[in-house]
């Protein structure tokens, strides 16, 4: 029982444990890859301000210079001036160009570009020059080559005129300020963050083979359709499962994107869940301790009780089971059950035994407790007297009265026989209409008074309806009569029926 109980538990026990830990990591699961967005979220946001800070400084620079040349588009020497004087401020600038209304190129710094005096046709000027205010432009191919974006502001007189644009060039495939402030950020942990244009072409990206190519367009369809920044989950032209966050850049309209691997977010996932095991152990320890505490505590009560049922059907065994602490209610049924249905059995047996052993009409010992108690004797070598008596015409008293006459005169007898027999004696019916006394302990004098005093009673004595009765008897003695106790039966039967032949109702005793 106690190692059902143990091993129920412990089953139980191990299923909950794994479960837990299943549990705990699906939460640690979801909650890292929860974090990771939000932190790629926020990043983006951190590198999308630093990326705008540095547009919005970079138009303030060209901004002070456009107020200078506004008046003075016709002044080679003062567009030189300022064009290396940016190039000089501002390490980002790969070139600066001045545009004047109609497109043409005023001054182009570095002089090698070989640009002055050209038509400008390139997508970011254009632009531009049609929408008239502060621009950055997509990715473009430049015409000397290289992929680069140009952030310009309008150049106006001082009457408010548009005299044209001034700009400076970006290469982003060059390392500037760009590329520092979307590489040199905190996270070492596999992420990585790259930039995307209006149209959806990469700006930076930590792999310079994807700088100027497409990101893919259900993508770019998202970001139309989201807010300035939020999370997201891609999947990276390597077939990779990435966890991304994304902000906009307010001033360009470009996105930053931060991304990270599934695998590196829940590499921490392992060692945190493997910890959480350890830290269990001690509990599920004292759990187990426990349990087989109480599965002992349990099967104890049940153990006993078994026992008990298992051990002879004693009053010392009763009581034994009587004993058993039953701390739960359903040991205690168990118990009293089992106390009761003893007590059934053994009122059963004692029953079933008397039957046995009792004549069913007189209620006196029968022929098996007359066997059992001369072998009792015999075995203790105490002697007896036996003595047998037989009704007196009893086949008359049948045959005139009626059956229900005789066993009338049957039982009147055995309550007599009762009366005279002497504490310690034994009361038999034999047969029919012979009786026995036992008497332990007897010598055949004293034996001879019994018999005496019975054949005198009965002969005193009217049973209803039939009238007086007498009895014939014979007396014998153990060992005196006979060695074995069935010869000493057998001579008292003997000289029953010698008193019957001499006339009936009187005694014979032997002589030995």
């Amino acid at each position: 029982m106690r190692g059902v109980i143990l091993l129920s538990s412990l089953l139980i026990l191990v299923v909950t444990l794994l479960i837990s830990l299943f549990v705990a990591w699906q939460v640690q699961r979801q909650a890292l890859l929860e974090n990771a967005q939000e932190s790629s979220r926020a990043y983006a946001l951190k590198v999308a301000s630093g990326v705008d800070d540095f547009i919005y400084g970079a138009h303030r620079r060209l901004g002070y210079s456009a107020a200078l040349i506004g008046d003075a588009l016709t002044d080679d020497r003062l567009l030189t001036e300022e064009s290396h004087r940016l190039l000089d401020q501002d390490a980002s600038f790969g070139a600066v160009i001045i545009i004047n209304a109609a497109g043409k190129i005023l001054k182009a710094t570095p002089e090698r570009l070989g640009l002055l005096g050209r038509v400008t046709h390139a997508d970011g000027s254009e632009e531009a020059l049609r929408e008239q205010r502060p621009m950055v432009s997509n990715v473009f191919e430049a015409t000397s080559g290289g992929q680069v974006v140009f952030i310009t502001m309008p150049v106006r007189d001082k009457g408010g005129q548009y005299r044209g644009l001034i700009g400076g060039a970006i290469n982003v495939r060059k390392q500037g300020t760009l590329h520092t402030l979307a590489s040199d950020h905190f996270n070492r942990d596999g992420t990585r963050t790259y930039i995307v244009d209006r149209v959806g072409r990469i700006i930076h990206h930590p792999d310079p083979a994807r700088v100027g190519t497409l990101v893919d367009k259900a993508l770019m369809d998202y970001f139309a359709q989201s807010e300035s920044s939020g999370p997201l989950l891609l999947q990276t032209s390597e077939g990779n499962s990435v966890i991304a966050g994304f902000a906009r850049v307010p001033l360009s309209g470009w996105l930053v994107v931060s991304e990270r691997t599934r695998a590196s977010t829940l590499v921490a996932l392992e060692p945190l869940i493997w910890k959480m095991f350890l830290s269990i152990i001690p509990f599920a320890i004292a759990i187990v301790v426990a349990i087989w505490w109480l599965a002992h505590l349990i099967s104890r009560p049940l153990r006993l009780l078994a026992r008990g049922v298992a051990g002879p059907d004693t009053r010392e065994n009763i009581e034994r089971i009587r004993g058993v602490l039953t701390w739960y209610r359903e040991a205690f049924s168990i118990k009293q059950e089992l106390l009761k249905g003893m007590a059934t059995m053994q009122d059963t047996i004692r029953r079933l035994n008397t039957q046995a052993h009792t004549d069913p009409l007189t209620g006196l010992a029968n022929r098996r407790a007359k066997r059992e108690a001369l072998r009792k004797m015999e075995a203790a070598g105490q002697p007896f007297a036996v003595v047998v008596l037989d009704i007196d015409h009893f086949k008359s008293i049948n045959d005139t009265w009626g059956h229900e006459a005789g066993d009338a005169t049957l039982c009147h007898l055995a309550r007599l026989l009762e009366a005279c027999s002497r504490e310690g004696d034994i009361v038999c019916r034999i047969g029919g209409e012979e009786f026995m006394l036992l008497l332990p302990a007897t010598p055949l004098v004293e034996a001879a008074k019994v018999g005496e005093r019975v054949r005198k009673r009965v002969a005193g004595s009217a049973v209803d309806g039939v009238g007086t009765i007498t009895v014939s008897l014979g007396i014998a003695g153990w060992p005196v009569s006979g060695r074995k106790p069935a010869d000493v039966v057998k001579q008292a039967d003997r000289l029953m029926y010698r008193a019957k032949q001499a006339g009936r109702n009187r005694l014979y005793v032997d002589t030995p």
